[in-house]
Formats: C-alpha cells, sequence, structure tokens
C-alpha cells in the first residue's frame, strides 16, 4: 500500500508540474486573447468614430446640396423673370417702332395737309384779288 501511495504521489507531483506547465500555457493564451480581445475593442471604437465623423458629412453634405439646390431654383426663376421681362421689354420697342413709324407718317400727312392749306389760302387770296379787281 506504502508502494501504491509513493506511485500515487509521484504521479500526482508529476502531474502538478504538468498542469502547472499548462496553467501557465493557457494563462498567456488567455493574456494573448486578451490583448487581442482589447485591440479589436479600440479597432471597433475606432471604427465607430470613424463612422460617426462620416455620418455627419453625409448630413452636411446634403444640408449644403439642398441649399445648392434651393440657389438653383431661386438663379432659374430669376431667369425666368428676366426672359420674361426681356421679352416684355422686346415688345414694348416693337411697340415704339410702330408708334414712331405711324408719327412719321402723321407728321408727311400733316405737311401734306397744311401745303395743301397753303395752296388753298393762296388759291383764295388770289380769287379775292380777282374779284377786288
Amino acid at each position: 500500500n506504502a508502494q501504491r501511495i509513493a506511485d500515487d504521489s509521484e504521479w500526482l507531483s508529476n502531474n502538478r508540474a504538468m498542469f502547472a506547465k499548462e496553467e501557465g500555457e493557457i494563462e498567456k493564451i488567455l493574456a494573448a486573447e486578451k490583448y487581442e480581445l482589447a485591440v479589436l475593442k479600440g479597432t471597433e471604437e475606432e471604427a465607430l468614430r470613424r463612422l460617426t465623423i462620416a455620418t455627419e458629412d453625409v448630413k452636411k453634405s446634403r444640408k449644403q446640396i439642398a441649399q445648392y439646390e434651393l440657389f438653383n431654383h431661386d438663379l432659374k426663376t430669376k431667369n425666368e423673370t428676366a426672359r420674361e421681362s426681356r421679352a416684355e421689354v422686346e415688345k414694348l420697342l416693337l411697340l415704339s417702332k410702330e408708334y414712331a413709324n405711324k408719327f412719321e407718317e402723321e407728321k408727311c400727312e400733316l405737311a401734306d395737309c397744311k401745303a395743301q392749306l397753303v395752296a388753298i389760302k393762296l388759291f383764295q387770296s388770289s380769287v379775292d384779288a380777282q374779284k377786288a379787281e
């Protein structure tokens, strides 16, 4: 029985050394895993930080795009108004030219009428002169 206890004691001693060695290896592996987990967690946090920044950049870009679209719409409206005003001015210029042409025609007619009136007065004067003789 003593031999058996001695053998068990030796086996237990050997196994303790082996278990201590394995425990040391397991602790090394566990430390490496903890380190890798910390690195991954840091990477995840960095990725989340970058994602947050990118999300803010997208929001800013969308806001700028909306402002540019509003500005572009205002420009289109102003251009349309300018085109309409230009068309109105062109109509008024044509109307002005028509009135100027009519004025010139009426001026010529008036000049003809004055000439006829002068001719009538001259004729009247000659008729009056003949009557007086």
